[in-house]
């Protein structure tokens, strides 16, 4: 069965409104996921240079004072960012994350932090997306800053550490919000937009209808219908 001239006009237009919703959507997702992605990773640089500073005017024995292992989650919880504080050979002395805070002992300072890392840091700041050679489970947004404490002498650095999972959950949630947001506004405008195709088709479909019958020979329906202008 032929598809009726209302039916391909009202088609192709719900097919335009759609394409042009999908190419919104995959610009706005393109647009979100890079603005989360520099936003937290300025956050991670920022919270790096404020750990970098308390640390440079405490005494290495002051690391574990509970007063500033509480400073020292408030920003690990700023950036939702596991923070932890090496040595010049790469030993974690301090970390945010809980399993440290039980018993001294976490996935971080299992290891020790590669020396070509501890090398880039302590000369320049460190910024990739990596894994510290296995030391972290998968691949996290790393940021570092060193650690020169002219005080006590000590020398290391402080790296901030952040799954590309708590981007993806915040990208998520966004994105869910939007498009749920935008499923009243499309059922209207997919409404209105039947409504004013059938309003536009009609008079065309009765012009149709009228040259088929008048083709027939069947010219009834222009009875009462004045064909001359009396003005």
């Amino acid at each position: 069965m032929k598809i009726r001239l209302f039916k391909k006009f009202f088609l192709i237009n719900s097919l335009i409104i759609l394409l042009s919703i999908m190419a919104v959507s995959v610009l706005l997702s393109i647009f979100i996921s890079n603005y989360l992605t520099g936003e937290k990773k300025e956050t991670l640089k920022e919270n790096c240079y404020a750990v970098a500073t308390m640390v440079n005017e405490l005494e290495v024995s002051d690391l574990n004072n509970e007063q500033n292992i509480s400073i020292f989650r408030a920003f690990s919880g700023i950036t939702e960012a596991e923070i932890f504080i090496a040595d010049g050979s790469g030993k974690v002395l301090i970390c945010s994350c809980e399993d440290w805070q039980v018993d001294g002992i976490c996935s971080h300072n299992s290891g020790q932090v590669p020396k070509s890392v501890m090398g880039s840091v302590l000369a320049e700041d460190y910024n990739t997306l990596g894994d510290f050679d296995g030391m972290l489970d998968g691949m996290n947004f790393i940021y570092g800053t060193s650690i020169k404490n002219n005080k006590n002498g000590f020398n290391g650095a402080v790296f901030a550490v952040l799954s590309p999972q708590n981007i993806k959950m915040f990208y998520n949630a966004i994105i869910r919000i939007f498009f749920l947001s935008a499923i009243v506004p499309i059922i209207v405008m997919l409404f209105a937009e039947y409504i004013i195709s059938y309003r536009l088709i009609r008079p065309l479909k009765l012009m149709a209808e009228a040259s088929r019958r008048m083709a027939k020979g069947d010219f009834s329906f222009l009875n009462g219908v004045d064909l001359i202008d009396s003005d």
